[in-house]
């Protein structure tokens, strides 16, 4: 959950945890435009966000850091390999669209993008306002990429960050945190609270959407 600075709620998406219990992964237009966020866990606890330890506007996704609460026993996931899987595979998405949390979506991998040095896996796994940030799993349980972004116009084209990119992120992330306040915002929150699953990279979306269009 996303609040401006009068603490009203002004957006929501979802995330995962990933190395530890205080690490998160999630989409940087999740939280763009906020001041505060607070991760909530599946029986409803609320962590405060502490800061974000790093975000990449290109990539749309940030890494936070929550508060540690030592009477829940959390399992970061673990993140597959650097290179996406085969067209054609399974693909599996758990998140929060619409605010309806723990919602699984399933289909296949249907196509790879490289934009700008950026993999962008295209899966038909549904992808709907509230998902962005969730994590897209392949048949072995493990992360392969995290959910992003939605071409509306079209049917089953969704976009997922691959792997590689996120591990990347994670390895970036240092003991100094940024207030979300401070993180720098390209959106009026009301505009990125109202289309969640669409990226905050008017251009990265718009060329991942080209890039369908030539296929």
């Amino acid at each position: 959950n996303v609040r401006n600075a009068q603490a009203e709620l002004v957006g929501h998406g979802s995330g995962f945890f990933v190395r530890d219990d205080v690490t998160v992964v999630t989409n940087f237009h999740v939280i763009e435009g906020g001041h505060s966020a607070d991760v909530v866990l599946q029986d409803g606890t609320p962590l405060s966000v502490l800061g974000v330890a790093t975000f990449d506007l290109m990539s749309d996704v940030a890494i936070l850091k929550v508060a540690r609460d030592p009477k829940k026993a959390i399992h970061p996931l673990i993140l597959g390999q650097n290179s996406p899987p085969h067209v054609a595979s399974k693909a599996y998405v758990i998140g929060a669209p619409k605010g309806l949390d723990s919602s699984f979506s399933e289909g296949s991998v249907s196509a790879h993008r490289e934009i700008d040095g950026r993999t962008w896996i295209q899966t038909t796994a549904a992808i709907s306002p509230g998902s962005s940030g969730s994590p897209v799993f392949g048949s072995n349980g493990l992360v392969i990429g995290m959910a992003t972004s939605s071409h509306i116009g079209g049917q089953n084209l969704n976009f997922a960050l691959a792997t590689g990119h996120i591990r990347e992120a994670v390895r970036a992330g240092g003991n100094r945190l940024i207030k979300m306040v401070d993180v720098p915002s390209r959106q009026q929150p009301s505009k990125q609270a109202a289309d969640p699953a669409k990226p905050a990279d008017d251009d990265t979306y718009a060329a991942i959407v080209a890039a369908v269009k030539e296929a």
